[in-house]
Order: C-alpha cells, then sequence, then structure tokens
C-alpha cells in the first residue's frame, strides 16, 4: 500500500513545501529592488497589496468570476445532463458528451485564440450581425471585455459540470424511474424534476460547484490570450503575473497567498458541509 501511495505522498509533501515557501516570502520584502537578503517586514507587504487598487480589484474580479461561473456552469450542467440522459443511443449520447467536453482537452489558450477570431469585428459574430442588419458589438472593449471573457469560461468549463451530473444520473435505478412512469404516469420533465434532481444535487452539485470556483480563481491563460493588458478583465492571477516579472516578488507570492486562503476559505467548508448534509440525508 505504501508503494503504490507514495507518489501520492511526496507531491503532497513537495506542495506543502512550496506552500510554506510563498507564504514565507509574502512576509518579506524580497525584490531585486531591495537589499538581498530578504528582510522580514510582517503584514507590510498584505497591507501594500490589499491597498493597492488595482490588486484589489483583480481580485473582485476573479472572485466575481468564481461566483458566476459556479452559477452559470452548474445550470448548463443540470441543462445539459438531462438532455444526454434521455436519449435513448448510447451513442448519440457518447457523440455529444464528448463535444461538450471537448473544450476542457484543448489548451486554454488554443480557445481564447479561437475565440478571440470570433469576437473579431472584421469575420467574427459582428460580420454575421452586420449580414443580417443587426447592431454590432464592440465584444473585448472596456464595457463588454470581463462578459465575454465570462461566456468564453462558461464554454469552456461547463462540460465539466455535465459529467458529474450525468454521472449521478446514471447511477439513479432503472426502477425507481420505471415506477414513477407506471404508478403516478409521470412525464420526462416530471421524472427529472421530481425523481432525477434530488438524487443528483447532493455529490454533483457540490463536486462541481467546488471545481469550477478553483478553475475560475486560478484563470490566467483564457484572458490572458484574448486581452493581455486589458485592465478591465485583469484576475488575480494576471496581476500576480506582472508584479513578478515585474520583480516584486514579495507582492507576487502575498497575491498567491491571499488567493489560496480564499479557495480554502470557500471550498473546504462547503465542500464539508455538503458532503455530510449529502451522506446524512442518503445522498
Amino acid at each position: 500500500m505504501l508503494i503504490f501511495s507514495s507518489p501520492a505522498l511526496i507531491f503532497g509533501v513537495f506542495l506543502l513545501y512550496m506552500l510554506v515557501w510563498d507564504y514565507y516570502y509574502s512576509f518579506t520584502n524580497w525584490s531585486l529592488f531591495n537589499p538581498i537578503p530578504p528582510q522580514f517586514v510582517g503584514l507590510q507587504t498584505y497591507v501594500k497589496t490589499l491597498t493597492t487598487p488595482i490588486t484589489v480589484s483583480s481580485l473582485e474580479r476573479s472572485i466575481l468570476l468564481a461566483a458566476l461561473l459556479v452559477v452559470s456552469g452548474n445550470a448548463l450542467g443540470i441543462i445539459l445532463a438531462g438532455l444526454l440522459f434521455f436519449l435513448r443511443s448510447n451513442t448519440q449520447r457518447n457523440v455529444y458528451l464528448s463535444i461538450l467536453i471537448y473544450p476542457l482537452a484543448m489548451p486554454m489558450i488554443a480557445n481564447a485564440f479561437i475565440w478571440l477570431w470570433l469576437y473579431n469585428v472584421e469575420y467574427g459574430f459582428d460580420y454575421v450581425f452586420k449580414l443580417i442588419g443587426l447592431p454590432t458589438i464592440n465584444w473585448l472593449g472596456p464595457q463588454n471585455a470581463f462578459w465575454s471573457i465570462f461566456l468564453v469560461t462558461t464554454w469552456a468549463y461547463s462540460g465539466l459540470a455535465v459529467i458529474f451530473y450525468l454521472a449521478m444520473l446514471m447511477n439513479v435505478p432503472q426502477s425507481v424511474i420505471d415506477a414513477a412512469k407506471v404508478d403516478g404516469g409521470a412525464g420526462t420533465f416530471t421524472i427529472y424534476l421530481r425523481i432525477l434532481l434530488p438524487n443528483v444535487r447532493g455529490g454533483a452539485l457540490i463536486i462541481s460547484s467546488a471545481l469550477l470556483f478553483l478553475f475560475a480563481l486560478r484563470i490566467f491563460s483564457l484572458p490572458y490570450g484574448m486581452v493581455a493588458l486589458n485592465p478591465f478583465v485583469e484576475t488575480a492571477v494576471i496581476n500576480l503575473y506582472w508584479d513578478y516579472i515585474s520583480e516584486h516578488f514579495a507582492e507576487a507570492t502575498a497575491i498567491a497567498g491571499i488567493v489560496i486562503a480564499i479557495a480554502v476559505a470557500v471550498v473546504v467548508p462547503y465542500a464539508l458541509y455538503g458532503l455530510k448534509r449529502w451522506i446524512t440525508q442518503g445522498g
């Protein structure tokens, strides 16, 4: 058992070491602009970081994006998983599921460039809008850039929710569904709403929400590949990147520490509460 678990243990120890390393340097003034070795400054770096307007706005934007993705990703997951579940052909189900999860298999930077072309005013969505007489949209302009990135993020990650919801639906005993059809004469929508969803909302909702929140909170390649320097879509991780390449290492580690703290503070209590409730209610 120890042999098989050793890779996970080694990775866990390495991850813990990097976490301690990050937090240690976040309490220093580590930068190539300051004398070496770094000096311990306590919470000074965090105070500086949390009083910098662009850093605060990037953190708020990351949290908002994560919250929106949890809502939109779960909503699409529930709807699309239900549609796939009621398909009679397993082949069709597998084909459609593959299409839905395909964005997850692609590098996010590739997804970014694909949507960058779609948002292009000359040959993207706006070109089609012009042909049919609809007004064009400045997709990546100051007012719309965040929501355009949110649309792409939802498209890229909602397939993850579909996987978990569909897996839970497939585990519902067929006898329960047949009994509802025979005894109550329930239709497809009623079966899904009153029988299937109550059986999947626990585990699928917990796992899907936790992963969607984490993926959105750490997102980098997608917004950076599409708009790079646009301050209206700068996330906390992009802000961390700019601090790092500008050699403000202490500020970069402080932002990383804040992002980790937010992830732990939101995901861990929610997951523990949800799992406890799910187990208590029998799934």
